[in-house]
Order: C-alpha cells, then structure tokens, then sequence
C-alpha cells in the first residue's frame, strides 16, 4: 500500500466524505470510524464521485436551495499522515501487547494498527458481495 494517504473533504462544511460499499457518506471526524483514508487512485474515484453527485444534486428542482449549499463546491483530497488516523483503545492495547512478540516498539505497533484500520478501510471500499462475511456486513440492514 502507497505510504500516502489522503481524506476527501468538503470545503464548505468541513466534514469529510468516506464512501462504504457503494454508498457516500459525509460526516465529521469525531470517530474511529468516521472520515476514512484512502490511497490516491481510491481517493481520485471518490473525488469523481461526489463531483457526479454535486452535479446531480445542483440541478434538482425539488431540493431547497439552503440544502444545496454544501454541494456547490468541489471537494478537496487532502493528503494526511498515518498519525492522524484513530484508532480505538482496545485496538491500542492489542498492539502495546503484541509488540514485544513482533519485535517492535510500542509506537511501532500503534503504527502498525493505524495501518490496519487504513487496509479495513479499503476493503469497506472494495468489498465483495459473494464473501459470506461481506453479505453479512453489507445485507443485514435489509432483512
């Protein structure tokens, strides 16, 4: 995986747009699982993506103009270090413990897992609906 990482934001409100087996989301940072990274071709995609929607969304009648507001400029791909992804505490722990086995630091590991949080990320991106644990994931909130 690219060491580069990037966040695709929205200038006017400043929440960030994550996109999660097919659907965008736009929502703040104040979560472990809020605001997702993604590598450069990834984050590229993204990028397209909401610039399609924005479009879309400027020329719908039916959606008030106070609605439209955050949508009438394009997002912005702002590169990030691997520092400022969350992690929980427990995926922190984990990772203080396992470092003497994997001979690392702590803050090795801690970087390690960050890492991982990125790799899960991609998969939400990438995901495969014939995995049996992706249509758990991804169908649940329809049956």
């Amino acid at each position: 995986m690219s060491k580069k990482i990037y966040r695709i934001m929205n200038p006017v409100s400043e929440d960030y747009y994550s996109e999660v087996s097919g659907c965008l989301r736009l929502e703040e940072y104040n979560r472990i699982d809020a605001a997702y990274v993604y590598n450069k071709a990834d984050a590229l995609s993204i990028y397209k993506a909401v610039q399609d929607v924005n479009s879309v969304i400027q020329k719908m009648k039916q959606i008030p103009d106070s609605a439209k507001e955050n949508h009438l400029v394009d997002p912005i791909i702002v590169q990030i270090d691997i520092s400022d992804v969350k992690i929980s505490p427990a995926e922190e722990r984990a990772a203080i413990n396992s470092a003497p086995l994997l001979g690392l630091s702590g803050q090795e590991a801690i970087q390690q897992a960050r890492w991982q949080r990125v790799r899960r990320y991609k998969n939400y991106l990438h995901y495969d609906p014939n995995t049996p644990s992706h249509q758990y994931i991804y169908l649940h909130d329809f049956f």
